[in-house]
């Protein structure tokens, strides 16, 4: 996923409430703190608080009227491991027209786009080319539909045309198509670099694509990059990622690159 960048979002949101007049203003940024508490636990691996947050969070946009904030909590929630453990869980959640009152139906386009990443990820998860490629082509026509001066809320990631070139290559990764998921994961870095938690991502997959075409020495290049962001970053999430990627270089394990990536891991023990 994209980086939420956490801690600005706080700031940035409690500030609004010094301008906010009406109670379902006050609501719905309540509903949005909460949400964006939830993102914060989840970092932690806190996934019960941060499960209660998204819950709480999309009760008071639905208390609010919005929409397009409730359809955040509840694409929030997909992300849990309670979700992702079941794609058929998180694609029914996901392709939902409303859930707990909240109209995903409503939402704005940039929400939208984000829903469609995610359905993305899950079809990749079990392996639908198809479907996945296919609601990466609906982020693209959602992005099309943004509008630059819709508003700050609610404070999604970054998406552009770079991070969604990003999201097909990670995409092609996972689906075993490194070849073709390279021109668009070096695109996607060349243009990020002031997005260090998506870079963190975009590095692990680019790994997992040389490990794919066993290319050991540069894998172990670009997990050692992705670590070095995750770290720099705070994200406990990237760290994870490439722990979880390591698992692919055990073929190779009595090679100087794995041990390197084994030196580099064991440090954060």
């Amino acid at each position: 996923m994209v980086g939420l960048g956490h801690p600005t979002c706080v700031v940035a949101a409690g500030h609004r409430w010094i301008v906010t007049s009406s109670q379902s203003d006050l609501t719905s940024l309540a509903a949005e703190m909460s949400i964006l508490m939830g993102w914060l636990s989840k970092e932690e691996g806190d996934y019960f608080t941060a499960q209660q947050s998204f819950t709480a969070g999309l009760t008071a946009a639905v208390e609010a009227e919005d929409h397009d904030l409730g359809a955040y909590a509840v694409a929030s929630a997909s992300t849990l491991p309670a979700f992702r453990s079941s794609p058929q869980q998180s694609l029914a959640l996901l392709d939902s027209e409303s859930v707990r009152g909240a109209r995903l139906d409503r939402a704005r386009p940039s929400t939208k786009l984000w829903i469609s990443v995610l359905q993305a990820e899950v079809h990749t998860r079990v392996g639908s080319e198809p479907e996945a490629f296919g609601a990466l082509d609906q982020a693209d026509d959602y992005l099309a539909q943004v509008d630059p001066g819709g508003g700050p809320r609610p404070l999604l990631g970054h998406f552009d045309e770079a991070s969604l070139m990003g999201e097909r290559g990670i995409t092609a990764v996972r689906l075993q198509q490194p070849a073709d998921a390279e021109p668009s994961l070096d695109h996607a870095l060349a243009n990020m670099a002031d997005y260090p938690k998506t870079q963190s991502r975009l590095l692990t997959n680019a790994a997992r694509g040389h490990l794919q075409q066993g290319r050991i020495d540069q894998a172990c290049s670009a997990a050692l990059r992705s670590l070095d962001v995750a770290l720099h970053t705070g994200s406990g999430v990237g760290v994870a990622d490439v722990r979880e990627l390591r698992v692919d270089f055990q073929p190779y394990a009595s090679t100087d690159a794995a041990r390197e990536l084994d030196e580099a891991l064991a440090i954060q023990l």
